[in-house]
């Protein structure tokens, strides 16, 4: 859940990212107070660049930003005075937004309904943007089939366009619970020049799963409604719902359809206070596998011969892979550069990166590399080094749409938006020749705000455990030059569920047993059973 620092509210809000005001950061050029600060490595999602690179790279990443106009309103209640968004008996299935709430509504009705709301999420939706960032990159690692570094980012082909301007377009997800539409492919549409426009159409995924409709509805669920400043923890747990959606529907449909959807979807796991814990992650990426376990083989229970499923073990093997988010607070106003810069830095240079989601007050971004910090040199820097990050607050017309009826199994007529692919559209998602002059900008760590989020996606287990190995040798050298450890690994998660009562009870009976014996194991009754007397009760027993 979100912690109380980040539900900020429109009168007070003590650590707020949005205000299109703010659009300028502090000059962040390589002088420091009018002095010339050495030139450092950039490490831009866990590749090492040069300045003369980075504007390059950055056109290669894909970069959300405000809309206005939007096609269909942000609100929080329906036509039929239901309320949108995802609660705790709604079917997850159907992608947690629904048509506004009206079982038949027809077309005229719906376009109505979409007029009304928020049309735009400039001022306050910079957070949402800047999550969408960091998993449109996290979309495109998973489904690229190259396993080096340097094909991270080799030149976007048709399918990957197709199926992050449809995951991430401004608009409401379907109710899918009884579509027949099976011809779409929600995970890999692949699409190449010798199709024609209707085949390419049909498989191209028009659901809006990490839209800012859908962003907003989880949203809703803890505590947020649309207009709304978000934290980076809020905005982690936003995406994980969401991505808890998107799994259940794709596995669903495999297990009743027998439905190929291709690659597997990722799983988002979040690892609050800067603890990852090796079971948790266990539980979530081995699921599959234990479910079809159980039903091949109801095992005893209580069995001590039953090998369980070890989070050590060096033979295991996930569904899928995996997005680790990481909410963390550095500090109370600002982040203490000469603890956490140096370490931060390292962490952002792992092969695992895919970048940190945080900004200056009422300024969020995606940060997606820093310049390189000796750990030795951690302490002696008045400024840690520069961070450089995409920014969301350019506002842009949002992508225009035609409602259209889909195939169902039931009598009630459906509608869903089709997103329109066009030219503009899909050269919004990229840095353009005309784009925010921060960009070009390093932001000193100093100015950036202490609440922010990490994200880390690892292919399979193996790639897991070359994360661990790193993480294992930078707190290391940390700790020998006397600096914290953001990041620790547990094997298991604490109980908090433990019924408190019961353990009372058993503090009171171990201290009534220790009453009974002394420290060398004697009974101090006598040989009649009973305990001697003594007048002094003062000193009848001495408790060590």
């Amino acid at each position: 859940m979100a912690t109380m620092f980040e539900l900020d509210t429109l009168h007070n809000r003590p650590a707020t990212y949005d205000d299109e005001s703010s659009h300028t950061s502090s000059d962040s050029s390589n002088d420091l107070d009018g002095e010339a600060v050495e030139e450092r490595a950039i490490y831009l999602l866990g590749q090492k660049h040069d300045e003369t690179s980075l504007r390059e790279f950055q056109k290669k990443l894909y970069w959300m930003t405000y809309r206005k106009e939007l096609q269909v309103g942000l609100r929080p209640y329906g036509g039929g005075g239901k309320f949108i968004g995802v609660t705790a008996d709604s079917n997850t299935s159907n992608g947690g937004v629904s048509d506004f709430g009206i079982e038949g509504a027809n077309l005229e009705t719906l376009e109505e309904l979409a007029s009304c709301g928020l049309r735009t999420d400039a001022g306050w939706g910079c957070m949402l943007r800047s999550a969408q960032m960091m998993l449109a990159q996290t979309v495109r690692l998973h489904f690229n089939a190259s396993t080096s570094n340097a094909g991270r980012f080799c030149k976007r082909d048709a399918s990957e366009e197709m199926r992050i301007a449809a995951w991430f377009a401004d608009f409401p997800n379907p109710d899918l619970t009884d579509s027949s539409d099976d011809h779409i492919s929600e995970s890999n549409p692949q699409l190449d020049s010798n199709t024609s426009a209707k085949e390419d159409d049909d498989r191209i995924d028009y659901h809006y799963w990490y839209s800012l409709h859908q962003m907003v509805a989880a949203g809703l669920g803890l505590g947020m409604l649309p207009g709304e400043w978000y934290g980076p923890t809020t905005v982690t747990h936003v995406l994980r719902e969401l991505n808890e959606m998107h799994c259940d529907y794709l596995e669903k449909r495999v297990r009743q359809n027998n439905h190929n959807t291709g690659k597997a979807m990722f799983r988002i796991h979040v690892a609050t206070e800067g603890c990852i814990y090796l079971d948790a992650i266990s539980n979530l990426m081995t699921k599959n596998q234990v479910s079809e376990q159980s039903a091949d083989k109801a095992l005893p229970l209580d069995d001590p011969l039953q090998i369980t499923n070890s989070t050590n073990s060096k033979k295991q093997e996930w569904d899928t892979s995996l997005l680790l988010l990481l909410p963390l607070r550095l500090g109370i106003q600002s982040i203490p550069t000469e603890t956490y810069g140096a370490p931060l830095a390292k962490l952002i240079q792992f092969t695992q990166s895919v970048g940190m989601l945080g900004g200056t007050p009422r300024h969020a971004l995606w940060f997606y590399g820093a310049e390189d910090v000796a750990l030795t040199a951690a302490k002696d820097a008045v400024r840690v080094g520069g961070w450089y990050g995409l920014d969301p607050h350019t506002t842009q017309p949002a992508p225009r749409g035609v409602l259209e009826e889909i195939g169902t199994n039931s009598n009630t007529k459906k509608y869903r938006w089709k997103v329109n692919m066009n030219e503009s559209y899909l050269r919004s998602l990229h840095i353009g020749a005309v784009s925010h002059s921060n960009h070009e900008k390093s932001i000193p760590l100093s100015n950036i705000d202490p609440t922010l989020a990490l994200g880390f996606y690892f292919k399979d287990y193996q790639d897991f455990n070359s994360f661990k190995r790193s993480l294992h040798s930078l707190n290391a050298e940390c700790k020998r030059n006397n600096l914290p450890s953001i990041l620790t690994i547990l094997d298991n998660a604490p109980n908090y569920e433990v019924d408190v009562g019961e353990v009372m009870k058993n503090m009171a009976l171990n201290k009534k047993n220790a009453l009974e014996d002394d420290v060398d194991g004697f009974s101090l009754k006598s040989e009649d059973g009973v305990l001697e007397d003594d007048e002094d009760n003062d000193d009848d027993y001495v408790l060590v």
